[in-house]
């Protein structure tokens, strides 16, 4: 795609918007940890403009009870529909974590469970949580850098 200044030419945008900023190191707060997770559910949709990869940081900071799933869904450009990316989730969590707990997805890195996964991340992307077990209430953050 043809680059000019900061700006990156994107043809299946918007006809008024197909010029778009090429963003550098992005780093983002993709969920706060107010308010708590409450049911079974996802954070807002991220756009990814012109990144292969991202660094997802994962922690719960509280759990009542039960256990929390989390994973990381792209969207079906076609359809819009969101569908899990394999092997890009974390384990299964059922107490607080200490530290946030990364996972990588970039094209071309060695695969290791529940850390890193070779693949892009494509466009529109989420974290979907389940909580289950008797779990009613989890605060859980999720922040992210973009990888070139």
């Amino acid at each position: 795609m043809p680059i000019y200044g900061d700006q990156r030419w994107n043809p299946e945008a918007a006809s008024s918007a197909q010029w778009e900023p090429v963003e550098q190191n992005r780093a983002v707060v993709v969920r706060a940890a107010s308010p708590p997770l409450t049911a079974t559910g996802a954070t807002d949709a991220q756009v990814n403009r012109n990144f292969k990869g991202v660094k997802i940081y994962l922690k719960v900071q509280s759990l009542n009870a039960g256990t929390l799933d989390a994973k990381v869904q792209t969207k079906d450009p076609a359809s819009g529909d969101w569908a899990d990316l394999a092997g890009a989730s974390w384990p299964q969590k059922n107490a607080v974590d200490a530290v946030a707990d990364p996972l990588t997805i970039y094209p071309g890195i060695a695969e290791t469970a529940n850390e890193s996964v070779s693949d892009i991340i494509g466009r529109d992307w989420r974290v979907h949580f389940t909580l289950a077990g008797g779990a009613t209430s989890a605060l859980v953050t999720v922040g992210a850098h973009y990888i070139g």
